[in-house]
């Protein structure tokens, strides 16, 4: 099945579902809501994903795919649902990560899609949060997106030192991509003071880059990225964070991890050493031990690793990485899972 004709069947399968599901709970006072709702025999599983243009929105509705399981459906051996028995998840449109820790700490989801530098800021009221949202657990890192630091040939940039007195892009104020460049740009003990920040779009700083009115660019992307690959033939050249300073934020941050890019990605000749971060599966914090369990189950069976095949940086979810980044408490459920498989996050990785 290609993957126009899985988003067309997907669409119509949850459209199904929706006239059964109840509608949205309103939060409830203080740290933990009710568990999931249920009707009819079901348990109704509320996931926060992202705009329906990026990767969050498809990915979530795979995994609701995959996940779910409603009462009465055809036997999984006969082509039916394979997910957690009496389970429907149903994906949410959402703004991600920022609101996503928000839906998760009041109760209004059950899961959601976040990016990990979010799901640390959010559990530790840092960066981006000003009070804690605890009420958050980790399930699997899905895949990895990427910090990138390009910089035009012309300009003698080849490190983060060298940013110095330059014109950068860092992002709009407020953004997760402006708080990435501090964390980067304090590993070599600098400030954004030391650089002229430019407080601009994505889009922006491509235009001003290309056009030569910025010398550099920190932005966050899944690779392979079509701005990057554009770039490349534009006397634009990647700006490594290797060395020392990738291990300096690695020791200090835990939602960046160690990526490094092959020789030839983008036409590169030689490999691309940077740090990454995870888009993860959280859920809340206060569901039932069992239920997060047979999600991870359900997570990782062939089923769903098959329909997640079907979008591009569905193949990237794999068991290697699904510690990835981790940077929030592991739940219960899911640690028992992956003690069960004999899988363990890294000593820097959170659990419970």
């Amino acid at each position: 099945m290609g993957y126009a004709l899985a988003m067309t069947f997907l669409a119509t399968f949850l459209s199904a579902w929706m006239l059964l599901a109840p509608q949205t709970a309103t939060a409830q006072d203080g740290l933990h809501a009710a568990l999931p709702e249920r009707k009819e025999g079901n348990v109704y599983f509320k996931l926060a994903t992202g705009g329906i243009g990026g990767n969050y929105y498809p990915i979530g509705g795979l995994l609701a795919q995959g996940l779910s399981n409603p009462a009465g459906s055809r036997p999984c051996a006969e082509g039916g649902a394979c997910g957690v028995p009496g389970l429907v998840v149903i994906p949410l449109s959402a703004n991600a990560s920022l609101s996503n820790m928000a839906a998760l700490e009041s109760g209004v989801v059950d899961g959601a899609i976040v990016q990990s530098d979010a799901a640390f800021w959010g559990y530790t009221g840092s960066g981006l949060f000003d009070k804690a949202h605890t009420n958050v657990r980790f399930v699997a890192t899905l895949f990895s997106e990427n910090l990138h630091l390009v910089a035009r040939t012309d300009s003698g940039i080849k490190s983060i030192r060298d940013l110095r007195g330059h014109l950068v892009g860092v992002g709009l104020n407020g953004s997760g991509t402006l708080e990435d460049a501090r964390a980067v740009l304090s590993g070599e003990n600098m400030s954004l003071n030391e650089i002229v920040p430019q407080y601009l779009t994505f889009e922006e700083s491509i235009d001003r880059l290309e056009k030569g009115l910025i010398d550099a660019l920190f932005f966050v992307a899944p690779t392979p990225s079509p701005q990057v690959k554009k770039l490349m033939h534009k006397g634009i050249t990647p700006v490594p964070i290797a060395g020392d300073l990738r291990q300096t934020l690695l020791d200090r941050f835990l939602f960046f991890d160690k990526v490094t890019l092959p020789a030839g990605t983008y036409g590169l000749k030689k490999p691309w050493e940077t740090v990454g971060l995870g888009a993860q599966l959280l859920v809340r914090a206060d569901l039932p031990d069992k239920l997060v369990y047979d999600l991870t189950t359900a997570l990782w069976a062939p089923h769903t690793q098959t329909l997640l095949r079907l979008h591009p940086k569905g193949k990237e979810v794999t068991t290697d990485t699904a510690f990835f980044a981790l940077a929030v408490p592991m739940h219960p459920g899911a640690a028992r899972y992956y003690r069960e498989k004999g899988l363990s996050p890294t000593p820097t990785g959170q659990t419970e």
